[in-house]
């Protein structure tokens, strides 16, 4: 009953790092996504 819970444990985990992991890269993506639109908006001036 001891592995049960270490590898909830593992998994929890591994969801948390993974979640972490793509809320940065969503953010990261947004902010990209925002200097492309200023340097295009430059563009268009």
């Amino acid at each position: 009953m001891q592995d049960f819970w270490y590898i909830v444990g593992a998994y929890s985990i591994i969801w948390v790092l993974l979640g972490g992991y793509m809320l940065g890269l969503g953010t990261k993506i947004t902010e990209l996504n925002k200097r492309i639109d200023a340097v295009e908006a430059d563009k268009e001036r």
